[in-house]
């Protein structure tokens, strides 16, 4: 798939998620105006256990709980929130290649489309010129080489990929 396709993928995936987070996260600024809500939602959301495998799919069952339990509650993090947009990318779309990653210098999660598997993970240069980020806490779909523009402001950015389809 090209940029252009990957793009449009990344969008499905955050407005997906969009539709799912109704009561919002506990670390954003609209959580100021949910009186609280959206924070003990998500105290909620992570103290919960659920069990949920599916092996056909190859998710990781912990990948798959943190989804469902967002989902399910309307709420989540950036963490929640990828998961959310993975699971769905994955199993409905089928997109391929699919990374849920995360910053090693930062508490930050997010999903990457089509980053080239022969890549140096922790340096977005290389992901390749059809690699796009998804990151629906954000509200963003967004080129991997526009990184420190669109998403960081400059910061230095290191990632690892934590699972990886395709």
């Amino acid at each position: 798939m090209g940029y252009g396709g990957n793009l449009d993928f990344a969008w499905q995936g955050v407005w997906y998620v969009e539709g799912k987070i109704t009561v919002g996260a506990a670390n954003r600024a609209e959580a100021f105006y949910s009186l609280g809500q959206s924070v003990l939602c998500v105290m909620a959301v992570r103290s919960t256990d659920v069990s949920i495998t599916d092996k056909q799919s190859g998710i990781p069952s912990w990948l798959l709980q943190a989804a469902a339990k967002a989902e399910s509650a309307g709420c989540g993090n950036c963490g929640e929130q990828a998961a959310i947009a993975f699971v769905h990318l994955s199993r409905k779309l089928k997109v391929r290649p699919l990374d849920y990653m995360h910053r090693t210098n930062a508490d930050r999660a997010f999903v990457v489309i089509g980053r080239d598997g022969k890549s140096d993970e922790s340096d977005y240069r290389t992901w390749g010129s059809a690699c796009v980020v998804c990151d629906p806490w954000a509200d963003a779909a967004f080129a991997a080489v526009n990184i420190p523009k669109k998403a960081y402001k400059g910061e230095t950015f290191e990632a690892e990929s934590i699972f990886r389809q395709g």
